[in-house]
Order: C-alpha cells, then structure tokens, then sequence
C-alpha cells in the first residue's frame, strides 16, 4: 500500500508541472483563435432582415447582437478558428453574411486587417473638465439651492459620504456593484473581480450616495498618481427604481463637487462603448464628456458583405467612433440628403460630436446630388462625404 501511495503521490507531482506548461502553451496560443458565430434575425429598428458574421469575444458578440436585433435571433456557434483565417473569412457554411464584424486586438487589426471597412474601439476613455460638468448639472432645472442636500425626482434627499472601510467595500461589491452591473447589462457585462478590488483598497475611497439616510448608491474611485479615476459604480440590490429616483445624478454631482474641493481639474469618467447612441455615452455626455483615448488597444473590424436593407438601417440607427489614420472621427451614416440642412447639421452636431474626436464624418448613402453647405462654426468639426463603397469583400 505504501508502494503504490508513493507511486500515486509521484505521479501527481508531475502532473503539477504539466499542467503549467500546458497554461503557458495556451496563454500563447489562446490570442490567435477567435470563437465564430453566424447571428440572423430581424434589424432592431427596420425590422429588415440582418446576418453577422462575428468573430471574438463572446460578451462583446453579446453586445453587438442586442445593437443590432430586435428581440430573439437565430445564433449559430462555428466554433474556433485561426485569427488569420478568420481575417479572411468572408462567409461560411450558414451562408453569406450582410455584416462581418471581428473582434481584434490592435496589433493583429494592423497585420491581417487593414484593408477596407470601419475600425471602431471596443471601448474609449472618457473625462469630464470637473468646473463645466458642475454648471451643466446647476443649469439643470430642479437643482436644489443648496450643494449638499439634493432633492430625489421622487421625494425624500440624497446625502453623501466616503470611506475606506473594507467591510464597506466588500458589501458595495456583493450588494450593489454586481447587481446592478448584471440588471444593466445582462450578457453584455464585464465584471471586475473582488480581488482586484481589494487590490485597489489601498489607494481608493469608497463613495456612497444616501437616500433619507438608506446606502443607496456606491462608486469606488481610485487615486492614481496624475488623476482621479471613477471606477466602478453600484446601485443597491440592482433597483432601478433608485435610479429613476436620482441615485446615479446625485453620485455623478456629489463626486465631481468633492473632487473639485480636492484640487482635481478634470477627473477619469472610466471607459465607455464607442457607438455615439449608446445609453452610457450618451448619460456621461449631458454631463460634458470627453474622450481621453482608450483603455484598451481592442476594437471592432465592421466590413459589409453585402449592402442590403438591413446593413443600411443597422449603420444609420449606430452611429460610431472610427479610428483614422491621425485619431479617430464619428461616422454618421444618413439615407438620404433630404435630411441635410443647416438645422439637422447643428441637431447631428449636438447628438453625436465629442470633444477629442477629429471631427464627425457624415456619409449619405442615397448619394450626394448637390453641394451642401456646413456652418461656418462648424466647418472644423463636421464633414460630409460621399458614401464609402460599403461591399468589399
């Protein structure tokens, strides 16, 4: 019995090393497969029928399906493939896709890419300029005269507070942190660990938003060495009645007024989807958002495989940021120059322009009949451009 103890125990010595070798192989080769997916169904706002052929990630696959379908769709799982095969794949057994959408690091974006089509940034870095968020928010019809008491939509007052205390922290995480993160974002979400956040503990503070004397909002922010960076943000069991009722205006207001008390001109608003309609953006943009570059080297390569109904409605109702050969631009997609004029530029313009975009390109895929005029003030920050030929695969 002691024999084959000892032959079982040296066995699974072995199996320890192992096993690491095998993590470091696929830690290498993991980076170069990318999961396939093959997406049909009906475009969210036209109802025209859509396919996608998607290839990465599968949170961010979870993302571009709800931008792009109404309700449930067909989804087919192809399996892995090489990302420079998937580079080139253009169709597939279920058949020829209208969009082709890859997921890819910049890196192999520059390698197997670059050849036609949009690169949009998974995600960018957004700021505020703390002195402008603050009267935006007190222009704002219903701000309580007094900073530090603000009045919720539905009654009752919010109050403020900031700790350190772990126990705290830990109780944000578990109680509002992933709730609300799941409740908002279902499929789609992206959950940092507990044990980064405890990483974190030593050079963050926890604030939290008070209703009638009730937790009822949190947001950890870090101090990092140039900068305060707005990390994560919770709301109470995930309850949005809390936020109907102004839990999350309250938190943006409290913080920005206590980091402005500390010194702080400008603050880290945290990441924020490149596609100019999405609700995040467009929250932190009443607010006077910037774009500050992007967290991570990561975007979307969106090639059309055919310029059908549903490609046109998908690229007019998403409009996007797309990287340029000198930064990046928003790209607006219209059908048709009827919608052009003086008002609907400055109305565009108002909706879709970030600070720290070059410009917001505007395409008419009806066709440009005649010269358009842009606005003297915005001859800088708005173009239009003949349509790009859209099918080049």
């Amino acid at each position: 019995m002691g024999a084959a103890s000892d032959r079982i125990i040296n066995v699974l010595r072995r199996i320890g090393p192992l096993r690491k070798a095998v993590r470091r192989v696929r830690g290498f080769i993991d980076p170069y497969r990318v999961r396939v997916w093959f997406l049909e169904g009906q475009e969210r706002t036209s109802r025209a029928r859509l396919s996608i052929l998607y290839m990465g990630q599968l949170e961010n696959k979870n993302y571009i399906e709800n931008l792009a379908f109404e309700g449930a769709n067909a989804q087919h799982d192809l399996g892995t493939a090489w990302i420079w095969n998937a580079a080139r794949r253009t169709s597939c057994r279920r058949g020829n896709p209208d969009l082709i959408v890859m997921d890819l690091e910049d890196r192999h974006y520059y390698r197997f890419g670059n050849d036609g089509g949009f690169y949009i940034p998974t995600w960018m870095g957004a700021e505020f300029v703390l002195s402008e968020a603050l009267e935006r928010f007190k222009s704002r019809e219903g701000t309580s005269r007094d900073p530090r008491r603000i009045r919720g939509s539905k009654g009752g007052f919010f109050d403020f507070e900031v700790s350190k205390s772990p126990e705290e922290f830990k109780r944000f995480y578990h109680t509002m942190y992933i709730p609300y993160v799941k409740q908002r974002h279902g499929d789609r979400a992206f959950l940092e660990p507990y044990e980064r956040v405890r990483e974190e503990m030593g050079r963050s503070e926890l604030c939290l938003v008070k209703r009638d004397g009730d937790c009822v909002a949190g947001s950890i922010v870090i101090h990092e060495p140039h900068r305060a960076h707005w990390w994560i943000l919770g709301v109470k069991d995930g309850n949005r009645d809390h936020v109907k009722a102004g839990a999350i205006t309250a938190m943006y207001y409290y913080k920005m007024l206590y980091f402005s008390e500390q010194g702080y001109e400008r603050v880290y608003a945290g990441d924020t989807r490149a596609f100019l309609n999405d609700g995040v953006l467009q929250f932190k943009k009443g607010w006077g958002l910037r774009f500050a570059g992007r967290s991570v080297a990561k975007g979307f390569w969106l090639r059309c495989g055919r310029v059908s109904p549903g490609v046109k409605a998908f690229l007019v109702n998403n409009p996007f940021v797309a990287r340029t050969d000198s930064g990046f631009s928003g790209t607006v997609f219209l059908e048709s120059e009827t919608f052009v004029g003086e008002q609907p530029l400055r109305q565009l313009h108002r909706s879709y322009y970030v600070p720290g975009m070059e410009r917001l390109n505007i395409y008419l895929l009806g066709g440009q009949r005649e010269e358009i005029p842009v606005p003297a003030d915005l001859a800088g920050s708005i173009e239009l451009r003949p349509a790009p030929v859209l099918s080049s695969v």
